[in-house]
């Protein structure tokens, strides 16, 4: 909301309560003209009546209707105003001397203030304080607009500071607050007073009207509730009982309530408040609060998110599962597979594993016991391994072992080949001596190999008298009998 003046003779104005001191202040609101009169005319001013001199306005020192400005004993950031605009005004001063006073503006769509430095003078005491008018001509000498959010302090603040206070109609800054004047009042009596607790409230004069304010917030955050107080000292709020808003709650008070919550229509934002009893919601529920609820909770409708809560029980479902989820666990006991065994877990078993089917991929493991195959062996593996004791062939020997040979050797049968070997011990040949000749049956004998092609041989018989012996190589041959020769 604003006050709006739109005639000669409309203004505010105020005498008494006391004023801040001029050399130190700072001053700021929100301006909107809406008229080009041209003339001039003033929005906001201090002075002192007793002198023509002794003053700070903001006000046209062209006089064309739109150059407004900062004027006291010499002048600061004349800049035109646009039309139809609102506009963010502010002055603040650490001193009367040279540069010590800056002017600040922005429009609503700015994004930062524009600033001048400059030197005001004026350091008279005020006793009078005016708005949308001229303290020097308050017949002529309106402000054909509107003004809103008029705050004043006993300080000089930054420019940092000023750019919150532009953000919202409720001072940022407390401290050395003067006088505040929000004019959100829908009458121009209640707009006129001033929230500071101060009492410096203005006196409506003339046709002066309430109207559209600036496009600020009325305040920001959550971190202090600030209720406006008339004259008289801060007003204590207390709140009891139901309180049933209707339409869209767009924020909600963080204050501790009492009693029942009945909204009407959508919830934009839930409340963060431990709740007990029975909620029942009706429609579909946009977000569920992130709180510990105590009691039953039925809602009803589709519900677009479910709260992360564990189950307890069993769960159920229902049709195909889009993804399989394997618990990897250890098993205890038997396991009996059905079917054929693709690949075999790697996993240690315990227990007794009893697969059923064929096993297509065989486990890499030692075997202990007795393995008997069956069927025939396609190919023979032979051990290389040290023989003690006798050896006895059957059949003939194609080819005898390159083997130093303990004990006797009993061969069957023809021996077609002899073996480059020295043997020891006595050979015992069974069935015919190839290419042998004896007068009569030889009862013993006794024979020593050398070589296999023989040039020496002796053959004796102790009733051998006479005896043939012949060989292939054979050069000499002695025979022997006790008896005879």
């Amino acid at each position: 909301m604003a006050i709006r003046a739109a005639a000669s003779g409309d203004y505010l104005i105020r005498t008494a309560g006391g004023f801040y001191a001029q050399s130190v202040m700072t001053v700021c609101f929100w301006l909107m003209l809406e008229t080009d009169k041209n003339a001039s005319g003033c929005a906001w001013g201090v002075r002192d009546t007793g002198s023509g001199f002794g003053y700070v306005y903001f006000y046209d020192t062209v006089g064309d209707g739109t150059s407004y400005g900062w004027e006291g004993s010499s002048q600061i950031d004349i800049t035109a105003l646009a039309l139809n605009t609102w506009t963010f005004i502010a002055l603040s001063r650490t001193g009367t001397g040279s540069n010590q006073t800056t002017a600040y503006r922005r429009t609503a769509t700015a994004t930062s203030l524009t600033s001048v430095n400059g030197t005001l003078g004026d350091s008279i005491a005020h006793n009078e304080e005016i708005c949308l008018s001229n303290g020097f001509n308050t017949s002529g000498g309106y402000f054909p607009g509107k003004i809103a959010a008029l705050k004043q302090w006993d300080a000089a603040l930054s420019a940092a500071e000023l750019w919150e206070e532009s953000q919202r109609l409720t001072p940022v800054r407390l401290a050395n607050l003067h006088s505040w004047r929000p004019m959100v009042d829908g009458t121009v009596a209640g707009s006129a007073k001033d929230y500071s607790s101060n009492a410096r409230d203005l006196t409506a004069n003339g046709a002066l009207t309430v109207s559209d304010g600036p496009p600020v917030v009325w305040r920001q955050g959550m971190r202090r509730i600030f209720i406006p107080a008339a004259a008289g000292g801060p007003l204590t709020l207390t709140v009891g009982g139901s309180v049933t808003p209707t339409g869209a709650l767009i924020k909600q008070i963080g204050k501790p309530l009492s009693g029942a919550v009945t909204p009407s229509g959508a919830f934009l934002k839930s409340l963060a408040r431990a709740l007990s009893g029975a909620i029942t919601p009706t429609g579909a529920l946009l977000k569920q609060a992130n709180k510990p609820l105590s009691g039953t909770v039925t809602p009803a409708g589709a519900i677009l998110k479910i709260t992360q809560k564990p189950l307890t029980g069993s769960v159920t479902p229902s049709g195909a599962l889009s993804t399989v989820k394997v618990i990897l666990r250890s098993f205890v006991g038997a396991i009996t597979p059905a079917g054929a065994l693709v690949r075999n877990a790697a996993k240690t078993l315990s227990g007794v594993v009893t697969p059923a089917g064929a096993i297509l991929k065989s486990a890499s493991k030692a075997l202990t016991g007795a393995i008997t195959p069956t069927g025939t062996f396609s190919k023979l593996k032979v051990l290389l391994r040290s023989f003690a004791g006798a050896i006895t062939p059957s059949g003939s020997l194609t080819r005898l072992t390159n083997k130093a040979l303990s004990g006797s050797i009993s061969p069957v049968g023809s021996i077609a080949k002899l073996i480059g070997k020295l043997f020891s011990g006595i050979v015992t040949l069974a069935g015919n001596v190839i290419n042998f000749v004896a007068g009569s049956p030889l009862s013993s004998v006794t024979a020593t190999i050398t070589d296999q092609v023989v040039t020496s041989a002796t053959l004796g018989d102790s009733r051998v008298t006479a005896a043939a012996l012949s060989d292939q190589a054979l050069t000499i041959c002695n025979i022997s009998d006790e008896i005879g020769g």
